[in-house]
């Protein structure tokens, strides 16, 4: 399949012009395309990926938080060429969850201590 690089158009190997545009094909410019395109791709898997593990390290945070939704985004657009996508995006997933659960966790046990249902004493030395 090829793609014309002026207007996007698939169409199959045989043709010398593109179908909607009436551009002419040149491979060597498709295929140099194609490679960055893999590039790109690579590069934002594993990048996805390297977020993903700090934002599941230091998910108890902002910055963790920060990680895990990069990681979460790089991956969506990279999940389906790249495994490294992949893995990023759920490891993403599961910081930006665990996040939410820490934080709602955090809040009613705010809310707790403020009605007076728990006490919250300091000791003093």
């Amino acid at each position: 399949m090829k793609k014309c690089s002026y207007c996007g158009c698939v169409t199959n190997d045989e043709v010398k012009f593109c179908p909607e545009c009436g551009k002419r094909f040149d491979d060597t410019l498709n295929m140099m395309q194609s490679e960055t395109r893999k590039e790109e791709i690579n590069q934002t898997a594993l990048l996805s990926l390297v977020f993903g593990v700090i934002g599941l390290a230091l998910d108890l945070g902002i910055i963790g938080i920060v990680f895990s939704i990069l990681a979460f985004s790089f991956g969506k657009k990279t999940k389906e060429e790249s495994m490294y996508g992949k893995v990023g995006y759920y490891c993403g997933l599961v910081g930006i969850i665990l996040a939410s659960i820490i934080a709602v966790i955090i809040i009613i046990y705010i809310i707790l201590i403020t009605i007076g249902v728990i006490t919250y004493t300091v000791a003093i030395e």
